[in-house]
């Protein structure tokens, strides 16, 4: 599962709008809409928001289910 889906699934279970999220990362609605359906990739910064708004660890997000982060080659 990408990033894009774990927020948008993560805030679906917490029965959170878009909205609300958005409004505690300071970011609009639109950019937020965005970062769930992948047209635009979220930077560090917003990530820590988006973790901190969800209440998740920010490795929550970003890493697979075996911890690791895809696509990241090391």
């Amino acid at each position: 599962m990408n990033v894009a889906r774990r927020i948008r699934t993560l805030r679906s279970r917490k029965d959170l709008s878009l909205r609300k999220v958005a409004d505690a990362c300071s970011i609009s609605a639109s950019l937020l809409s965005q970062i769930e359906t992948g047209r635009v990739d979220p930077s560090l910064n917003t990530l820590r928001k988006i973790a901190q708004a969800l209440d998740v660890p920010l490795f929550h997000l970003v890493l697979d289910e075996q911890g690791k982060a895809p696509g990241l080659v090391m």
